[in-house]
């Protein structure tokens, strides 16, 4: 520095200019400042020099951990040296040079560590930074005697700092840090070759420095890489929207190292003026935004079109941005200071917002950082797409789904329907071809009874008036005609006769009653008469047959009310679980018989228990429903049986002898009338099907 003066001083034409010009540069650099390139060396070398050097360089290549580096650097320069200290300062990220803190030291004994101790200046970053950035070294022989600032002083004495040698670190051409050199017992004039050493032990630092940074960029440009193939994985694999949506912010927060990712969706019809957080990575001590509903009336209008046509939003500070109040007023709700926003687009439409905060401080968006937000948000318009296409695809296939079973019930109703209908006009043509004939005699055999009544009293007259000769008539008739017995048995038989004849009518009757067409209309009816009616029907299977012995019919009915209903649909459903309940008893039957046939040695008879068949109805009402119940002791179903019971077309029995529509139409009925059929069965047990119905 003496000598740049007393140059300065040969080019100045006097004494006062060169006072002035000294004045200038006295206020527009610190003192003791000497210049990136030294002069040549006042005193020599020692004989190690280059030995120490190539040994410091060394070990410096021989590392790629920072740590390590400063350390072995600041342990062996402080022995070639001997100075008090060596260390290695780094500034605080983003405080414009003002604090910072030792991160490695190497000291004497006698002498306090530095290391982690923070450190304020704020005129540093005005007064020294420049002139470090610009690759200037700072000698100070004696911190009295240097002209620096009390404060400075003050910092350096707390480290009981006398003489202090620094040389800037840089990264990327931006001031790093500072490596320094104190002698704390003296003052101390640092030679040049000194000055020379540290310098090159400092460009060395700042390449280890460089290498540090890239090995980190490489670290972290494979870690984004793994992280965004485990985002893009369970995009493109997983069919879950919620689950893509908790992977993509987890990893991107972990990425960028933000303090809240978050996805955002619109409300469907709020023109973009409304809508909540559906996914959400919030660090530690900060408030969820997940699922609190967000008004904003400015943005559909503001924002929404330029975020529709792809554009990004990286604030990297809100308060200092321009947004309005309000918009600034729904981000600090939630702590946000810096804010990157990536529209999430559904074939071409704005769905929702992919949101980066940063709530400690204000942030600057890198560039790479808005380009792997812009890669993740690409990636999730695809799962939109793909959760959209698939949401359609089983709607479409829930909607087959429906009209197949639609199908397969109108097919079953028009089988079913055509076969009663069929059945029905069967029935009503029988009914009507007996019911006349049937009145015809049951009308005429009052006059029957009368006639023949009439005549027994004739004889009885007539040999009441000669008995003689009805005596002698009556013996040569005696052959052919008992007259006591005569007179006895014909009422009898006319009695038969109408027994026989009134219970063809409620037969004829209770078919009608079966087969009428006019079921459609919903009306008070007793179902007790509907239950009767068809046991009427069925009176014929329940009597011992070639199918099996009787079957013990047992009524239990308790008081019902009248129950409103379609009572020709009602009574189906009556024919077709009594049905079922028959045959189940019959083929009961039919395997005992099939196994009474085996030999005895085999299969002992006593083993196999006689089988009865018995049938059970009981009726009860409670709180405007009713109750049928219609138990049997048939050997019961399989689960397998009873979870396909009212499936179409599906039945146990043999080919030609069922459709399988019985139950599934009976399950209908029951259904379209708002009540229940169930089907209790255990094997072994028998089975009950409970009907409950309501009374309106």
């Amino acid at each position: 520095m003496r000598r740049d003066l007393d140059k300065i001083r040969q080019l100045c034409r006097d004494d006062e200019a060169f006072e002035q010009l000294r004045a200038i540069l006295a206020e527009s650099a610190p003192p003791d400042f000497v210049e990136s390139s030294p002069s040549p060396t006042l005193t020599a070398r020692p004989p190690d020099y280059q030995a120490a050097l190539l040994r410091i360089v060394a070990r410096i290549s021989d590392s790629l951990d920072l740590t390590t580096i400063f350390q072995t650097t600041a342990t062996e320069l402080r022995q070639l040296l001997g100075a008090s200290r060596v260390g290695v300062f780094r500034f605080d990220p983003g405080s414009s040079w003002q604090t910072g803190q030792f991160i490695c030291d190497a000291v004497a004994d006698g002498f306090s560590a530095a290391i982690f101790k923070p450190i304020v200046d704020r005129c540093f970053g005005r007064q020294f930074a420049p002139h470090y950035r610009n690759g200037r070294i700072q000698a100070v022989e004696d911190i009295y005697n240097a002209g620096l600032s009390p404060c400075h002083v003050q910092i350096l004495e707390q480290f009981q700092v006398r003489a202090n040698l620094v040389v800037p670190l840089l990264r990327d051409g931006e001031l790093w840090g500072l490596f320094c050199i104190h002698q704390c017992d003296r003052p101390r004039q640092w030679q040049s070759w000194e000055i020379e050493l540290v310098q090159q032990v400092g460009s060395q630092l700042d390449v280890a420095l460089m290498q540090a940074e890239l090995l980190q960029q490489i670290r972290t440009y494979a870690e984004r890489q793994r992280c965004l193939f485990r985002v893009i994985t369970t995009i493109h694999h997983c069919p879950d929207l919620d689950t893509v949506f908790r992977t993509a912010v987890t990893e991107t927060r972990r990425l960028l190292d933000a303090d809240r990712v978050g996805i955002f969706r619109f409300y469907a019809y709020s023109e973009w003026d409304e809508g909540e957080f559906v996914a959400e990575s919030v660090a530690p001590g900060y408030p969820s935004a997940l699922k609190t509903p967000v008004k904003d009336k400015c943005f559909g209008g503001k924002f929404a079109k330029h975020y529709e046509r792809g554009q990004v939003q990286a604030l990297a500070d809100i308060h200092n941005s321009g947004l309005s109040n309000c918009h600034v007023s729904i981000l600090s709700q939630f702590q946000v200071r810096a804010n990157l926003v990536v529209p999430l687009l559904q074939e071409g439409y704005l769905w929702g917002l992919l949101c980066i905060h940063q709530c400690d401080r204000p942030r600057q968006w890198h560039p790479q950082d808005i380009e792997l937000a812009q890669y993740v948000a690409t990636h999730l318009d695809v799962a939109l797409r793909h959760a959209d296409l698939l949401n359609r695809s089983q709607q479409q296939s829930q909607e087959l789904a429906n009209t197949l079973d639609n199908l397969k019930d109108a097919q079953a109703q028009l089988v079913h329907s055509e076969k009663m209908s069929s059945l029905g006009q069967l029935v009503a043509g029988i009914a009507h071809e007996i019911n006349n004939p049937v009145n015809f005699i049951y009308g005429n055999l009052s006059h029957l009874d009368s006639y023949a009544q009439g005549l027994l009293d004739l004889m009885a007259r007539y040999q009441a008036c000669c008995p003689e000769r009805f005596e002698r008539e009556a013996a040569e008739m005696a052959e052919d005609v008992d007259f006591a017995f005569l007179a006895e048995d014909l009422p009898k038989t006319l009695g038969s006769i109408r027994v026989g004849a009134e219970r063809i009518r409620r037969i004829v009757q209770s078919l009608q009653r079966f087969a009428r067409s006019d079921d459609s209309a919903a009306t008070p009816v007793n179902l007790h008469d509907g239950l009767d009616n068809t046991l009427m029907i069925l009176q014929h299977r329940l009597r011992a047959n070639a199918q099996g012995p009787e079957i013990t019919l047992v009524k239990q009915y308790g008081e019902l009310p009248l129950v409103t209903c379609q009572v020709g649909r009602i009574n189906q459903v009556f024919m077709n679980v009594l049905s079922n309940a028959i045959e189940a008893l019959e083929e009961q039957y039919q395997r005992q018989s099939a196994w009474d046939t085996l030999p005895a040695e085999g299969h002992p008879r006593h083993l196999m228990p006689q089988h009865h068949g018995k049938i059970t109805l009981i009726t009860s009402s409670e709180d405007d429903r009713v109750t049928i119940r219609i138990i049997d002791n048939s050997p019961g179903m399989s689960a397998d049986v009873k979870s396909r019971l009212f499936d179409p077309f599906f039945t146990t029995k043999p080919v030609g002898k069922g459709t399988g529509l019985g139950l599934s139409i009976s399950h209908k009925i029951i259904s379209s009338h708002r009540g229940s059929l169930d089907y209790l069965s255990t094997p072994g047990r028998g089975t009950e099907c409970r009907i409950t119905l309501p009374v309106h």
